[in-house]
């Protein structure tokens, strides 16, 4: 594995043959717009589960607005 920049010894032990089932498969995005859709469905369950509680748990809002306001400019983004 080779990464352009300078990392370090952060990757000097895995080899893609030896270790290839111990990294995640994310799925592709469909650049800015599938990143919006992805910020904006996080902010909705957070928000969804957050309603669901007994009570609301304040520290939970500025993570929902700001994965709101990332969809919406990756969005904007996307469209310019």
């Amino acid at each position: 594995m080779h990464h352009p920049g300078d990392v370090g010894d952060l990757f000097s032990s895995l080899s893609d043959a030896e270790h290839f089932g111990d990294f995640a498969f994310v799925g592709r995005y469909d650049g800015a717009a599938g990143l919006a859709e992805g910020f904006a469905e996080a902010a909705e369950a957070v928000f969804s589960a957050r309603q669901d509680q007994e009570w609301a748990n304040d520290r939970l809002l500025l993570p929902i607005a700001c994965n709101y306001r990332h969809a919406l400019e990756l969005a904007l983004k996307q469209g310019a």
